[in-house]
Protein backbone atom coordinates (compact mmCIF):
# COMPACT_ATOMS: atom_id res chain seq x y z
CA UNK A 1 0.00 0.00 0.00
CA UNK A 2 2.83 2.15 0.70
CA UNK A 3 4.71 1.67 -2.38
CA UNK A 4 1.24 2.14 -4.03
CA UNK A 5 1.07 5.68 -2.29
CA UNK A 6 4.42 6.94 -3.42
CA UNK A 7 4.28 5.94 -7.31
CA UNK A 8 0.57 7.68 -7.10
CA UNK A 9 2.66 11.01 -5.61
CA UNK A 10 5.28 10.76 -7.83
CA UNK A 11 3.39 10.12 -10.86
CA UNK A 12 1.14 13.63 -9.21
CA UNK A 13 5.23 15.19 -9.29
CA UNK A 14 5.60 14.86 -12.82
CA UNK A 15 2.50 15.64 -13.64
CA UNK A 16 3.13 19.06 -12.12
CA UNK A 17 7.08 19.17 -13.12
CA UNK A 18 5.39 18.67 -17.23
CA UNK A 19 2.86 21.62 -16.77
CA UNK A 20 5.32 24.05 -15.96
CA UNK A 21 7.00 23.63 -19.33
CA UNK A 22 5.98 24.92 -22.83
CA UNK A 23 6.55 25.11 -26.42
CA UNK A 24 7.32 27.80 -28.94
CA UNK A 25 7.18 27.49 -32.59
CA UNK A 26 8.42 29.87 -34.95
CA UNK A 27 7.62 29.46 -38.69
CA UNK A 28 7.93 31.48 -42.31
CA UNK A 29 4.61 31.39 -44.09
CA UNK A 30 6.91 32.00 -47.22
CA UNK A 31 9.71 28.97 -46.09
CA UNK A 32 12.46 31.50 -46.03
CA UNK A 33 14.85 30.09 -43.90
CA UNK A 34 16.25 31.28 -40.74
CA UNK A 35 18.35 30.63 -37.76
CA UNK A 36 16.08 31.00 -34.17
CA UNK A 37 18.51 32.46 -31.51
CA UNK A 38 16.59 32.46 -28.14
CA UNK A 39 18.05 34.04 -25.32
CA UNK A 40 21.40 34.86 -26.62
CA UNK A 41 21.80 31.30 -27.74
CA UNK A 42 21.06 29.67 -31.17
CA UNK A 43 18.76 26.56 -31.30
CA UNK A 44 19.03 25.27 -34.83
CA UNK A 45 22.46 24.11 -36.55
CA UNK A 46 21.02 24.84 -39.93
CA UNK A 47 18.72 27.24 -41.23
CA UNK A 48 14.84 26.06 -41.57
CA UNK A 49 11.53 27.86 -42.30
CA UNK A 50 9.74 26.68 -39.36
CA UNK A 51 11.67 25.84 -35.72
CA UNK A 52 9.71 24.10 -32.91
CA UNK A 53 11.51 24.11 -29.28
CA UNK A 54 10.39 22.05 -26.58
CA UNK A 55 10.77 21.66 -23.37
CA UNK A 56 10.74 25.54 -22.13
CA UNK A 57 10.26 26.68 -18.78
CA UNK A 58 6.83 28.89 -17.74
CA UNK A 59 5.86 31.40 -17.31
CA UNK A 60 8.68 33.61 -18.54
CA UNK A 61 9.92 35.86 -20.90
CA UNK A 62 12.50 35.22 -23.77
CA UNK A 63 14.19 37.48 -25.99
CA UNK A 64 14.24 35.83 -29.21
CA UNK A 65 16.92 36.84 -32.44
CA UNK A 66 15.25 35.88 -35.86
CA UNK A 67 18.34 35.85 -38.41
CA UNK A 68 17.29 34.50 -41.72
CA UNK A 69 19.69 32.55 -44.32
CA UNK A 70 19.64 35.02 -46.47
CA UNK A 71 21.60 38.15 -45.28
CA UNK A 72 19.45 40.92 -47.33
CA UNK A 73 16.21 40.29 -45.33
CA UNK A 74 17.70 41.56 -42.10
CA UNK A 75 17.14 40.47 -38.28
CA UNK A 76 14.43 40.79 -35.80
CA UNK A 77 14.72 41.29 -32.41
CA UNK A 78 11.74 40.65 -29.78
CA UNK A 79 10.22 39.60 -26.56
CA UNK A 80 8.21 36.79 -26.30
CA UNK A 81 6.48 35.30 -23.40
CA UNK A 82 5.12 31.68 -22.37
CA UNK A 83 2.56 30.29 -20.11
CA UNK A 84 2.89 27.28 -18.42
CA UNK A 85 1.55 23.82 -20.27
CA UNK A 86 0.83 25.58 -23.91
CA UNK A 87 2.23 25.68 -26.97
CA UNK A 88 2.81 29.08 -28.75
CA UNK A 89 2.96 29.89 -32.27
CA UNK A 90 4.55 33.14 -34.15
CA UNK A 91 4.82 33.79 -37.79
CA UNK A 92 7.44 35.81 -39.48
CA UNK A 93 6.08 37.30 -42.19
CA UNK A 94 6.55 40.50 -44.25
CA UNK A 95 4.75 43.53 -44.23
CA UNK A 96 4.71 46.98 -46.25
CA UNK A 97 6.06 49.97 -44.83
CA UNK A 98 3.86 52.78 -44.10
CA UNK A 99 3.93 55.14 -47.01
CA UNK A 100 6.33 52.98 -49.18
CA UNK A 101 6.10 50.13 -51.28
CA UNK A 102 9.19 48.69 -49.42
CA UNK A 103 8.79 45.47 -47.24
CA UNK A 104 10.16 44.43 -43.76
CA UNK A 105 9.69 41.48 -41.80
CA UNK A 106 7.77 41.30 -38.03
CA UNK A 107 6.53 39.03 -35.99
CA UNK A 108 3.30 37.96 -35.22
CA UNK A 109 1.70 35.34 -32.42
CA UNK A 110 -0.29 32.61 -34.61
CA UNK A 111 -1.27 31.01 -31.90
CA UNK A 112 -1.63 28.90 -28.75
CA UNK A 113 -2.86 25.54 -27.83
CA UNK A 114 -2.36 23.83 -24.12
CA UNK A 115 0.17 20.72 -24.74
CA UNK A 116 -2.54 18.11 -24.47
CA UNK A 117 -4.09 19.25 -27.56
CA UNK A 118 -0.68 19.49 -29.62
CA UNK A 119 -0.91 15.77 -31.12
CA UNK A 120 -3.90 16.62 -32.77
CA UNK A 121 -2.26 19.66 -35.04
CA UNK A 122 1.20 17.40 -34.94
CA UNK A 123 1.05 17.09 -38.84
CA UNK A 124 0.08 20.95 -39.49
CA UNK A 125 4.16 21.62 -40.49
CA UNK A 126 5.69 18.72 -41.92
CA UNK A 127 8.82 20.72 -42.50
CA UNK A 128 9.40 21.04 -38.79
CA UNK A 129 12.20 20.67 -36.87
CA UNK A 130 11.85 19.60 -32.87
CA UNK A 131 15.06 20.84 -30.95
CA UNK A 132 14.91 20.40 -26.93
CA UNK A 133 15.67 24.18 -25.74
CA UNK A 134 19.33 24.08 -24.77
CA UNK A 135 20.71 27.00 -22.96
CA UNK A 136 24.35 26.09 -24.33
CA UNK A 137 26.15 26.69 -27.53
CA UNK A 138 25.69 23.98 -30.70
CA UNK A 139 28.88 22.43 -31.24
CA UNK A 140 30.81 25.04 -33.91
CA UNK A 141 28.62 28.05 -33.07
CA UNK A 142 28.77 30.59 -30.32
CA UNK A 143 26.52 32.10 -27.97
CA UNK A 144 24.61 35.22 -30.04
CA UNK A 145 26.19 37.62 -27.12
CA UNK A 146 28.83 38.40 -24.98
CA UNK A 147 29.61 35.84 -22.57
CA UNK A 148 31.74 35.37 -19.05
CA UNK A 149 33.40 32.40 -18.17
CA UNK A 150 36.21 31.39 -15.37
CA UNK A 151 38.49 27.66 -14.99
CA UNK A 152 39.66 27.02 -12.01
CA UNK A 153 41.89 24.18 -11.30
CA UNK A 154 44.80 22.70 -9.62
CA UNK A 155 47.11 24.02 -11.94
CA UNK A 156 45.67 27.15 -12.06
CA UNK A 157 42.73 29.46 -13.95
CA UNK A 158 41.82 31.38 -16.46
CA UNK A 159 39.29 34.13 -17.15
CA UNK A 160 37.58 34.54 -21.55
CA UNK A 161 35.45 36.44 -22.47
CA UNK A 162 33.17 35.73 -25.91
CA UNK A 163 32.40 38.80 -27.69
CA UNK A 164 31.66 37.09 -30.73
CA UNK A 165 28.13 36.32 -32.87
CA UNK A 166 26.93 33.06 -34.08
CA UNK A 167 29.31 32.20 -37.23
CA UNK A 168 32.05 33.83 -35.71
CA UNK A 169 35.31 31.87 -34.10
CA UNK A 170 36.54 33.17 -31.31
CA UNK A 171 38.96 30.87 -28.71
CA UNK A 172 40.46 30.81 -24.82
CA UNK A 173 43.13 29.02 -23.27
CA UNK A 174 42.94 26.98 -19.93
CA UNK A 175 45.06 24.98 -18.01
CA UNK A 176 45.51 20.96 -18.54
CA UNK A 177 45.75 17.74 -15.84
CA UNK A 178 48.61 15.97 -16.38
CA UNK A 179 48.43 12.43 -15.29
CA UNK A 180 52.44 10.78 -14.21
CA UNK A 181 53.02 7.09 -14.96
CA UNK A 182 55.86 5.04 -13.39
CA UNK A 183 57.01 3.42 -16.29
CA UNK A 184 57.23 4.15 -19.93
CA UNK A 185 54.54 1.12 -20.79
CA UNK A 186 52.41 2.76 -23.00
CA UNK A 187 49.20 3.83 -21.27
CA UNK A 188 46.04 6.48 -21.82
CA UNK A 189 45.36 9.08 -19.72
CA UNK A 190 43.29 11.59 -19.68
CA UNK A 191 43.05 14.24 -22.57
CA UNK A 192 40.67 16.21 -21.39
CA UNK A 193 40.31 18.71 -18.43
CA UNK A 194 37.23 19.24 -17.13
CA UNK A 195 34.01 17.07 -18.37
CA UNK A 196 30.43 18.16 -19.04
CA UNK A 197 28.72 18.48 -15.49
CA UNK A 198 25.18 16.89 -14.80
CA UNK A 199 22.67 19.51 -15.83
CA UNK A 200 24.89 20.57 -19.38
CA UNK A 201 25.10 16.97 -20.09
CA UNK A 202 21.63 16.25 -19.42
CA UNK A 203 21.10 19.01 -21.67
CA UNK A 204 22.88 17.29 -24.47
CA UNK A 205 21.90 13.64 -24.28
CA UNK A 206 18.36 14.96 -24.60
CA UNK A 207 19.41 17.00 -27.69
CA UNK A 208 20.56 13.11 -28.76
CA UNK A 209 17.04 11.42 -27.80
CA UNK A 210 15.03 14.35 -29.03
CA UNK A 211 15.89 12.69 -32.67
CA UNK A 212 13.88 10.30 -34.27
CA UNK A 213 15.95 8.49 -36.62
CA UNK A 214 19.14 6.79 -36.18
CA UNK A 215 21.08 9.44 -38.28
CA UNK A 216 19.91 12.00 -36.55
CA UNK A 217 21.10 10.69 -33.44
CA UNK A 218 24.62 9.53 -34.44
CA UNK A 219 25.29 12.93 -35.86
CA UNK A 220 24.41 15.00 -32.74
CA UNK A 221 26.23 12.42 -30.68
CA UNK A 222 29.04 12.96 -32.97
CA UNK A 223 29.60 16.75 -32.24
CA UNK A 224 28.67 16.43 -28.50
CA UNK A 225 31.90 13.97 -28.52
CA UNK A 226 33.97 16.06 -30.63
CA UNK A 227 33.38 19.40 -29.20
CA UNK A 228 33.07 18.16 -24.98
CA UNK A 229 35.40 16.34 -22.58
CA UNK A 230 32.87 13.00 -21.21
CA UNK A 231 33.59 10.88 -18.40
CA UNK A 232 33.53 7.20 -18.86
CA UNK A 233 29.88 6.98 -17.54
CA UNK A 234 28.72 9.70 -19.59
CA UNK A 235 30.35 7.97 -23.28
CA UNK A 236 28.25 5.19 -22.13
CA UNK A 237 25.18 7.24 -21.57
CA UNK A 238 25.37 8.57 -25.19
CA UNK A 239 26.47 5.22 -26.79
CA UNK A 240 23.19 3.56 -25.13
CA UNK A 241 21.61 6.07 -26.66
CA UNK A 242 21.91 5.13 -29.89
CA UNK A 243 19.56 3.39 -31.83
CA UNK A 244 22.68 1.14 -34.37
CA UNK A 245 24.94 -1.12 -32.45
CA UNK A 246 28.01 -0.05 -35.02
CA UNK A 247 26.77 3.19 -34.51
CA UNK A 248 27.83 2.68 -30.17
CA UNK A 249 30.78 0.63 -31.37
CA UNK A 250 31.97 3.42 -33.28
CA UNK A 251 31.60 6.21 -30.99
CA UNK A 252 32.74 4.28 -27.99
CA UNK A 253 35.96 3.80 -29.78
CA UNK A 254 36.32 7.62 -30.66
CA UNK A 255 35.90 9.01 -27.04
CA UNK A 256 38.21 5.90 -25.89
CA UNK A 257 41.35 8.11 -25.63
CA UNK A 258 39.07 11.79 -25.54
CA UNK A 259 37.41 10.94 -22.41
CA UNK A 260 38.68 12.19 -19.07
CA UNK A 261 38.62 8.94 -17.07
CA UNK A 262 39.90 6.09 -19.46
CA UNK A 263 40.86 3.76 -16.68
CA UNK A 264 37.09 3.53 -16.03
CA UNK A 265 36.23 2.72 -19.90
CA UNK A 266 35.32 -0.91 -18.60
CA UNK A 267 31.80 1.22 -17.66
CA UNK A 268 31.47 1.66 -21.67
CA UNK A 269 31.04 -1.48 -22.32
CA UNK A 270 27.69 -2.25 -21.42
CA UNK A 271 26.40 0.30 -23.77
CA UNK A 272 26.75 -2.77 -25.79
CA UNK A 273 24.36 -5.44 -26.41
CA UNK A 274 26.53 -8.50 -27.46
CA UNK A 275 29.71 -10.17 -26.65
CA UNK A 276 31.24 -9.83 -29.92
CA UNK A 277 30.88 -6.17 -29.26
CA UNK A 278 32.67 -6.19 -26.06
CA UNK A 279 34.75 -8.19 -27.23
CA UNK A 280 35.90 -5.81 -30.32
CA UNK A 281 35.66 -2.32 -28.46
CA UNK A 282 38.15 -4.39 -25.48
CA UNK A 283 40.60 -5.40 -28.36
CA UNK A 284 40.64 -1.95 -29.42
CA UNK A 285 41.18 -0.97 -25.89
CA UNK A 286 44.11 -3.06 -25.46
CA UNK A 287 45.73 -2.03 -28.76
CA UNK A 288 45.39 1.75 -27.96
CA UNK A 289 46.51 0.86 -24.34
CA UNK A 290 45.22 0.39 -21.54
CA UNK A 291 45.52 2.96 -18.31
CA UNK A 292 48.08 1.66 -15.73
CA UNK A 293 45.46 3.17 -13.49
CA UNK A 294 43.27 0.64 -13.66
CA UNK A 295 44.53 -3.22 -12.78
CA UNK A 296 41.88 -4.70 -13.64
CA UNK A 297 42.10 -7.15 -16.21
CA UNK A 298 38.99 -7.59 -18.49
CA UNK A 299 37.65 -10.39 -19.51
CA UNK A 300 34.25 -10.62 -21.99
CA UNK A 301 32.64 -13.21 -19.22
CA UNK A 302 32.76 -10.69 -16.77
CA UNK A 303 31.81 -7.41 -18.64
CA UNK A 304 28.54 -6.24 -17.61
CA UNK A 305 25.75 -6.22 -20.92
CA UNK A 306 22.90 -4.07 -21.32
CA UNK A 307 19.53 -5.08 -19.12
CA UNK A 308 17.13 -6.87 -21.16
CA UNK A 309 14.05 -5.33 -20.50
CA UNK A 310 11.79 -7.21 -23.16
CA UNK A 311 12.86 -10.75 -23.56
CA UNK A 312 14.79 -11.33 -26.64
CA UNK A 313 14.59 -7.89 -28.05
CA UNK A 314 17.51 -6.61 -30.06
CA UNK A 315 15.80 -3.98 -32.25
CA UNK A 316 15.40 -0.33 -32.26
CA UNK A 317 15.47 1.42 -28.88
CA UNK A 318 13.10 4.42 -28.34
CA UNK A 319 14.07 5.31 -24.85
CA UNK A 320 16.53 4.01 -22.62
CA UNK A 321 14.50 1.85 -19.42
CA UNK A 322 10.48 1.34 -19.54
CA UNK A 323 8.50 1.86 -16.17
CA UNK A 324 8.86 -1.10 -13.80
CA UNK A 325 5.62 -3.38 -12.97
CA UNK A 326 4.90 -1.38 -10.04
CA UNK A 327 4.95 2.09 -11.31
CA UNK A 328 2.73 0.81 -14.60
CA UNK A 329 0.15 -0.70 -12.47
CA UNK A 330 -0.03 3.01 -10.65
CA UNK A 331 -0.35 4.78 -13.82
CA UNK A 332 -2.67 2.52 -15.37
CA UNK A 333 -4.91 2.86 -12.67
CA UNK A 334 -4.60 6.74 -12.76
CA UNK A 335 -5.81 6.60 -16.25
CA UNK A 336 -8.64 4.26 -15.52
CA UNK A 337 -10.10 6.14 -12.68
CA UNK A 338 -10.42 9.08 -14.88
CA UNK A 339 -14.37 9.80 -15.51
CA UNK A 340 -13.76 11.10 -19.26
CA UNK A 341 -12.43 10.39 -22.15
CA UNK A 342 -10.91 13.42 -22.58
CA UNK A 343 -9.14 13.48 -19.10
CA UNK A 344 -8.03 9.85 -19.56
CA UNK A 345 -6.06 10.91 -22.69
CA UNK A 346 -4.66 13.66 -21.02
CA UNK A 347 -3.47 11.81 -17.66
CA UNK A 348 -2.14 8.82 -20.53
CA UNK A 349 -0.08 11.31 -21.95
CA UNK A 350 1.16 13.14 -18.91
CA UNK A 351 2.35 9.85 -17.83
CA UNK A 352 3.89 8.86 -21.74
CA UNK A 353 5.90 12.23 -21.75
CA UNK A 354 8.05 11.78 -17.97
CA UNK A 355 8.61 7.79 -18.93
CA UNK A 356 9.66 5.33 -21.28
CA UNK A 357 7.06 2.31 -21.61
CA UNK A 358 7.24 -1.10 -23.69
CA UNK A 359 4.86 -1.72 -26.41
CA UNK A 360 2.71 -4.23 -24.51
CA UNK A 361 2.31 -1.26 -21.90
CA UNK A 362 0.81 0.91 -24.96
CA UNK A 363 -1.33 -1.68 -25.73
CA UNK A 364 -2.69 -1.94 -22.06
CA UNK A 365 -2.80 1.86 -22.40
CA UNK A 366 -5.07 1.90 -25.48
CA UNK A 367 -7.38 -0.71 -24.38
CA UNK A 368 -8.50 1.67 -21.08
CA UNK A 369 -10.18 3.98 -23.92
CA UNK A 370 -13.45 3.36 -25.33
CA UNK A 371 -13.18 4.87 -29.24
CA UNK A 372 -11.08 3.50 -31.74
CA UNK A 373 -9.88 7.71 -32.94
CA UNK A 374 -9.17 8.16 -28.69
CA UNK A 375 -6.69 4.79 -29.45
CA UNK A 376 -5.31 5.96 -32.63
CA UNK A 377 -4.19 9.07 -31.46
CA UNK A 378 -2.44 7.88 -28.36
CA UNK A 379 -0.40 4.94 -30.15
CA UNK A 380 0.41 7.59 -32.20
CA UNK A 381 1.28 9.96 -29.06
CA UNK A 382 3.59 6.70 -27.85
CA UNK A 383 5.58 5.69 -30.31
CA UNK A 384 8.62 7.71 -29.35
CA UNK A 385 8.52 7.32 -26.19
CA UNK A 386 8.62 3.47 -26.56
CA UNK A 387 11.31 1.23 -25.45
CA UNK A 388 11.05 -2.01 -27.98
CA UNK A 389 9.80 0.17 -31.36
CA UNK A 390 10.48 -2.46 -33.78
CA UNK A 391 7.88 -4.73 -31.69
CA UNK A 392 5.37 -1.83 -32.65
CA UNK A 393 3.15 -3.59 -34.76
CA UNK A 394 1.73 -5.36 -32.20
CA UNK A 395 0.11 -2.40 -30.88
CA UNK A 396 -2.68 -3.11 -33.95
CA UNK A 397 -4.34 -5.94 -32.31
CA UNK A 398 -6.42 -3.19 -30.38
CA UNK A 399 -8.07 -1.62 -33.35
CA UNK A 400 -11.25 -3.25 -34.84
CA UNK A 401 -10.81 -1.33 -37.86
CA UNK A 402 -8.38 -1.95 -40.88
CA UNK A 403 -8.24 1.93 -41.98
CA UNK A 404 -7.03 2.56 -37.99
CA UNK A 405 -4.11 0.08 -38.67
CA UNK A 406 -2.89 1.73 -42.30
CA UNK A 407 -3.09 4.86 -40.88
CA UNK A 408 -0.56 4.13 -37.62
CA UNK A 409 1.77 2.02 -39.95
CA UNK A 410 1.88 4.96 -42.16
CA UNK A 411 2.25 7.45 -39.35
CA UNK A 412 5.66 5.18 -38.04
CA UNK A 413 7.13 4.71 -41.32
CA UNK A 414 7.17 8.77 -41.98
CA UNK A 415 8.57 8.58 -38.19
Amino acid sequence: MQKMLLSIASLFFLTVVQAQKSNMIFFTPNEEKFYLVVNGIQQNGQPMANVKITEMNAPLIYNVRIRFEDTRLGILNDKVSLEPGTEKSWSIQPKKKKGSNETEYVIKTAGELPLEEVSATANSFPQEQVIVYHTEPLPGANADGVTFSMNVNEQGGNVSFNMGTAGTATTSTSGTVTTVHTTGVPAVSGNCSLPLDAIDFRQQLERVRSQTTGAGRKIIAEKIAQSSCLTSQQVYELCDALYLNNDKLSLAKYCYTRCFDPQHYEEVYKALPTSSLVKELDDYVSRTGRPLQSTTTVTTSALPVRTEYVTGYTGPLGCAKPMDNAGFTAAKSSIEDADFESTKMSTAKTITGSNCLTTEQVVAICSLFDFENSKLEFAKFAYTKTYDKGNYFKVNKVFEFDSSKEELNKFIQGK
